[in-house]
């Protein structure tokens, strides 16, 4: 298919958050905005046929989630991923982070222990505290290949803390760490000594460069899969974070009765009709988009790589679009956004995502290679 991702897209009074509420955020005009997770592209031609069709030949009316739905996830993981997953292990809910919210709520009770990597997409942090959970904090080590896992640091973590679940992040978010699959496999055998329970957010899993692969958790997991949860969603691969669809894989009975029981008694939203069409469309016919796509990104990523000037130090980066960077070594963060700002790119400081992320920003090279020239040239400029 032809996807043309050097193409402008005027996002602007299309009720955007990140270009719409640029302004407020950063409170002035003329935002270069690089900060909201979701790309500056068009979804599939496909996937806005089936919108439009949808729209066209039927009232909007109640609905409920096909099996077509379920299908179409089953396909794309057995071809993108190699894994045969049944239909019946699948639960549709609206989003990944009220996903979380339920799986903290039937696994835990108020004051359990939660461990989470840092730095980490903060709303994690946010949800464990209003849950009335402790949040764990375990540094990940910046290395060679980006963020690492400190695994004596998580086992003597566990020892003091006595964690019930570990919220996970695979591939990472912020910086794009696509985890190994010796990684994942020493992870598991620690959760599994210790027989902690993991939410595993994939939601990013087929964002990956060409020449990495990804690998679900419960690839390795075995037995153990029972006490794996895994979250994802078409949304951030297609760009329709906007429709709201996301599903939970889940081997567990029990956990899984519970969080739809909290589901229903909550009145959590459903997912809505357009939701489901745009994720059937996108998953039946979405590889060719997606291997241009993550070849864009990987494009984006070495451009940046060869042309940014040597006073930052980008981390490695396996996949994603949200890349971490260090800032040069005579800002501290508030003067290095301070001045970011003012120049008119619009990021978010590491220092959100986790304490360890202090001296880091996150930016988003989801968007075409002209704003990623302009970008690059704010940043060199000072």
């Amino acid at each position: 298919m032809n996807c043309n991702f050097d193409k402008t897209v005027d996002r602007t009074q299309s009720f955007s958050e990140k270009w719409d509420l640029s302004e407020d955020v950063f409170k002035q005009s003329n935002i270069l905005p690089m900060w909201v997770a979701d790309t500056d592209f068009m979804p599939p031609e496909y996937v806005t046929s089936a919108i439009i069709e949808r729209v066209s030949s039927s009232p909007l009316g109640y609905t409920f989630v096909p099996s077509d739905f379920f299908k179409a996830i089953t396909s794309w993981y057995l071809r993108r991923h190699k894994i045969r997953i049944k239909s019946q292990n699948i639960v549709a809910n609206a989003t990944v982070m009220s996903s979380i919210n339920l799986l903290l709520r039937s696994l835990t009770q108020s004051n359990d222990s939660v461990l989470v990597f840092s730095p980490v997409y903060f709303p994690f942090f946010n949800t464990i505290c209003n849950l009335k959970r402790k949040p764990i904090y375990c540094d990940l080590k910046y290395g060679k290949k980006g963020l690492m896992i400190d695994f004596n640091l998580l086992e003597q973590q566990i020892k003091n803390c006595k964690p019930k679940v570990l919220l996970f992040c695979n591939p990472h978010n912020p910086g794009g760490r696509v985890w190994d699959p010796e990684e994942l496999e020493k992870l598991l055998q620690i959760m599994k000594k210790y027989e902690i329970s993991i939410i595993s957010d994939e939601i990013h899993g087929d964002l990956v460069f060409p020449s990495e692969s990804f690998n679900p958790l419960i690839t390795f997991a075995g037995a153990y899969k029972k006490n794996i949860f895994t979250l994802s969603a078409p949304t951030k691969t297609f760009n329709i974070a906007g429709l709201k669809s996301s599903f939970m894989i889940s081997y567990n009975p029990k956990i899984t009765e519970a969080f739809t029981r909290l589901h229903d008694i909550d009145n959590y939203p459903k997912l809505n009709t357009l939701a489901i069409t745009a994720t059937i469309a996108a998953f039946n016919n979405g590889d060719a988009y997606l291997d241009n796509l993550n070849e864009y990104i990987f494009q984006n990523y070495c451009y940046i790589k060869k042309h940014l000037d040597k006073k930052y130090s980008i981390l490695p980066s396996q996949g994603t679009f949200l890349l971490f960077i260090h800032t040069p070594i005579n800002y501290n963060d508030n003067a290095f956004y301070r001045k970011i700002t003012k120049l008119g790119l619009g990021i978010q400081m590491g220092s959100i995502f986790g304490s360890n992320g202090q001296g880091y920003f996150r930016i988003n090279i989801g968007t075409t290679k002209k704003n990623i020239k302009k970008a690059i040239a704010i940043l060199n400029s000072i």
